[in-house]
């Protein structure tokens, strides 16, 4: 089992990962390139060896305890890139 502290920067570096393939133009949206991480982040792919859950409990909010809006929250701060 992997360990990560969680800072604003490992967090800038998920979203940089993520928006990889878009950046470089190899598909429009990040949820396109197959072979990310980030489906599992937004719930489009579950795999087993994936746990985004370090991440996503970052984008959570006292009075947000639902996992589905932390997701939320993350694909807007992904995609919020401009």
């Amino acid at each position: 089992m992997c360990f990560m502290a969680v800072t604003k920067l490992n967090i800038s570096l998920i979203k940089y990962i993520h928006l990889n393939p878009s950046s470089a133009g190899l598909v429009v949206k990040p949820e396109d390139w197959e072979f990310s991480s980030y489906r599992e982040y937004i719930r489009l792919r579950k795999l087993d060896f994936i746990n985004p859950m370090i991440i996503l409990d970052q984008f959570r909010t006292e009075d947000e305890k639902g996992l589905e809006k932390a997701r939320l929250n993350y694909q807007r701060f992904v995609e919020d890139y401009e």
